[in-house]
């Protein structure tokens, strides 16, 4: 009798040792695929902005490159938030600091050759031609930026600390911001 009473709590517990660990494995399943949503890498940036039309937008010649032009004017348009045609002093200073531009290499009111307290596509385009933001993000050095340089030109810049990955804040912040990514 004792052991027939010992067999079924062995079985009991090993049911319920069954029970919890299938439990436990369908857990660590939900767990990777969240996992996989959580990291904020350069290729995940890519993937989001490749299907954003603003590369193709700003390709004026329809040659699937940027030329320095298209570069700049690209640039422009994005630190350009509210979508006036003109880049204003807080515009300015919020993509300065998220782009992590040195301010006196973009310095607003050197740039604002007309005093108007806006940047127009031209004086933008002063300051990213100084600065060889082009050249900097052409990584092959053939004067022309595929949309995959590009991207990873822009992922770097705003990968604040330089580990190669965003915080989920910094990656919806600067992906609302700047490039309509809807997270």
């Amino acid at each position: 009798m004792k052991t027939n009473n010992k067999m079924k709590m062995w079985r009991r517990m090993g049911t319920m040792l069954c029970f919890v660990s299938v439990l436990g494995l369908s857990a660590c399943q939900d767990d990777d695929e969240l996992d996989e949503f959580e990291v904020y890498d350069q290729e995940r940036f890519y993937t989001d902005y490749s299907a954003t039309t603003m590369f193709v937008d700003s390709d004026a010649d329809g040659d699937n490159y940027y030329n320095e032009d298209e570069f700049n004017q690209n640039a422009f348009n994005t630190w350009d938030t509210n979508n006036d045609g003109m880049i204003d002093q807080n515009e300015a200073n919020m993509a300065g600091t998220d782009f992590r531009v040195n301010a006196s290499s973009m310095d607003f009111n050197t740039l604002d050759a007309n005093a108007d307290n806006n940047l127009d596509i031209d004086e933008f385009s002063t300051g990213y031609r100084t600065n060889n933001f082009y050249g900097t993000s052409d990584a092959n050095a053939d004067m022309r930026l595929s949309q995959r340089e590009l991207s990873d030109g822009i992922f770097t810049q705003l990968d604040q600390d330089g580990n190669g990955t965003m915080t989920e804040t910094e990656y919806n912040t600067f992906g609302t911001r700047y490039f309509g990514f809807q997270q």
